[in-house]
């Protein structure tokens, strides 16, 4: 099946609209089709300025993410010569502060969906670009932590969680561990904020709603990088890497800043080099 260009386009607007029976034929072919590489300075184009200019339409952005997935794991493609118009969309569709016209919309859905791009994106090119790692584990980093003046909206740093958790335990390990003690604080100080702080009777409801909802929801996405983290014990060559001695003091502390959680482990008593896990 050979598609044009106005066929992508219709596609991923049809998809935005919820007229998904058409597009889907079309994504379908988009991740197999040999024809498409002469469309590829029309597409990864395409992609990057419908995310800039769509960063309110949470259907169009989903649709446009398809899209990029659909071009990335086509075998019969070439991407390497639009990597830099493929990335910043799909970092900004993890990070972005802002992804759709309402805070109560399932925006966490397309930051999880983006970020399972990164090691797609990976598993082709990081060998073949050393610095590619690096520069999208900063960039994480950055969205996650902030300044020292001004912190991160919490759906930012959700996105660079999942984003982190989504590159593998050792990215875990290197960047989340450290800082989980922290958040884990931070995300529980604002679950466990009385809704008589916020001054602005009004609008204080729907404020702690919105805020609780971002922290519960940054809270369940360190739990899960604590469970790719303990997971990859049990793979011999992983654990090897990780070097769980060496972190078991980072590790106690946040999950006794963890407090009560979903994530089935617990530290062995007598703080020896292992971890009993129930996963």
């Amino acid at each position: 099946m050979f598609i044009e260009g106005g066929q992508v386009i219709s596609a991923v607007l049809d998809c935005a609209r919820g007229n998904r029976g058409a597009a889907e034929a079309v994504y379908a072919s988009l991740a197999v089709d040999r024809g498409l590489q002469a469309l590829m300075p029309y597409l990864s184009k395409f992609i990057f300025d419908q995310i800039n200019k769509s960063l309110s339409n949470l259907n169009i952005l989903l649709a446009t993410m398809r899209l990029t997935k659909c071009i990335l794991v086509n075998p019969n493609l070439e991407e390497e010569s639009y990597l830099q118009q493929l990335l910043p969309p799909i970092l900004t569709c993890i990070v972005h502060s802002k992804l759709c016209s309402s805070p109560f919309l399932d925006h966490w859905s397309l930051r999880d969906f983006s970020s399972t791009l990164i090691p797609i994106v990976f598993a082709e090119y990081g060998e073949l670009y050393s610095h590619m790692k690096p520069r999208v584990t900063k960039t994480l980093y950055d969205a996650l932590c902030g300044s020292k003046t001004k912190k991160k909206a919490l759906t930012t740093q959700y996105g660079a969680i999942v984003g982190i958790s989504a590159m593998g335990p050792l990215s875990v390990q290197s960047v989340l561990l450290p800082l989980m003690k922290p958040l884990f604080i931070r995300y529980h100080k604002i679950l466990a904020q009385n809704i008589t702080e916020i001054h602005s009777v009004e609008k204080k409801y729907e404020i702690m709603t919105i805020k609780r909802t971002e922290a519960q929801n940054c809270v369940g996405a360190l739990q899960s990088a604590l469970g790719i983290y303990l997971r990859a014990q049990s793979v011999p060559a992983l654990s090897k890497a990780l070097l769980l001695q060496e972190h078991l003091e980072i590790l106690y502390g946040a999950a006794e800043a963890a407090g009560e959680s979903v994530i089935p482990w617990t530290p062995a008593c007598d703080r020896s080099s292992h971890l009993n896990l129930f996963i």
